[in-house]
């Protein structure tokens, strides 16, 4: 099951990235974006609604069986460290920092200096040379 939510001319959708894409017209996806729960097991496990430690390995194999197709612009979100084995298919990981979420949750600091984003060679064909 999944939502549609219309943005101007684009179309999101929210639900689970490998049944929505069984649902879709080939070569339809122009982006796909996750940002699944930490695998870090030192946070409490109710951090999320829908919660699972194995998702971000799921989202990590995704990622990696998909890191070449053109027609896919694929974001992983994670901490510093969890997601570092796309870069050997392509991803380049890019740092930022939160001011929000988990970081106000767990009382520290510390963790908006782990935040990453790793995009897949896709994304990244036009603005490697700039």
């Amino acid at each position: 099951m999944f939502k549609k939510v219309i943005i101007g001319n684009c179309i999101l959708i929210k639900g689970n990235c490998e049944e929505v894409m069984k649902e879709l017209e080939s070569n339809s996806i122009n982006a796909v974006v996750s940002d699944p729960p930490y695998s870090d097991t030192s946070r409490k496990k109710s951090l999320y609604r829908i919660d699972s430690y194995d998702t971000a390995k799921e989202v990590n194999e995704f990622c990696i069986k998909n890191a070449y197709r053109e027609t896919y612009k694929i974001v992983v979100a994670g901490y510093e460290g969890e997601h570092n084995n796309l870069e050997d298919y392509g991803y380049i990981k890019y740092s930022w920092k939160s001011n929000g979420g988990y970081r106000n949750i767990s009382g520290s600091n510390d963790n908006k200096f782990k935040e990453r984003l790793w995009a897949s060679s896709s994304c990244n064909k036009n603005i490697e040379n700039k």
